[in-house]
């Protein structure tokens, strides 16, 4: 899922409908299998339909004409300093992330309650704010319950953590990450850092 969220769904960007459905379409299609999958290790089509979502989230057509920055990619840098998958450490950085923004820039609202209700399946409450919100918290809980995994480092018993040098990381050495969805200097992955801990 992140990959299709840095590379295709969270792009400021235009959204191309038959290209942008179909990267909706797998980001549903993964939340529905995901759980099946690890819930029953040996359902073949549950696994094959993750394995082939997963071939289509890097292919060009997804990725095509988007300008943008892997900035959950660049976050996640806690397995590279800590003994855990990258993909613990995006389910940890990925709800704080979108948090952090639509606190930020409530332009993100939009997106945001689009991927709360037609990925997340939430009701419509009437807002773009109100269907954010949920829609990040049916994300998070969809994390920690259906696929239990932790959303923060506490929850690993981690907690010595040089912030400072996390963040530069983030950035790549830079000031800034100005091609993300929503421009990320270091100061910003800091502040998501300290969400997560």
């Amino acid at each position: 899922m992140a990959h299709l969220f840095d590379m295709n769904y969270f792009v400021n960007s235009d959204k191309y409908p038959l290209q942008f459905n179909v990267v909706e379409t797998l980001l549903k299609t993964i939340r529905e299998q995901l759980p099946i999958a690890l819930k029953e290790p040996d359902n073949y089509t549950a696994r094959a339909t993750l394995l082939w979502a997963a071939s289509r989230a890097l292919n060009s057509f997804c990725t095509s004409g988007y300008k943008t920055q892997a900035q959950l990619h660049a976050l996640e840098q806690f397995s590279s300093t800590y003994d855990m998958t990258h993909g613990k450490g995006l389910a940890i950085i990925t709800p704080k992330w979108m948090t952090y923004l639509l606190n930020k820039d409530e332009t993100v609202a939009n997106d945001f309650a689009r991927f709360g209700m037609n990925v997340m399946g939430i009701k419509d409450l009437g807002n773009d704010m109100d269907n954010a919100l949920a829609g990040i918290a049916a994300f998070q809980n969809f994390i920690k319950v259906e696929l239990h995994l932790p959303v923060t480092l506490s929850e690993l018993n981690i907690t010595d953590i040089d912030l400072d040098e996390l963040k530069v990381k983030a950035c790549y050495g830079q000031d800034s990450l100005p091609m993300a969805y929503r421009p990320l200097t270091q100061e910003d992955c800091l502040n998501i850092y300290k969400m997560c801990l």
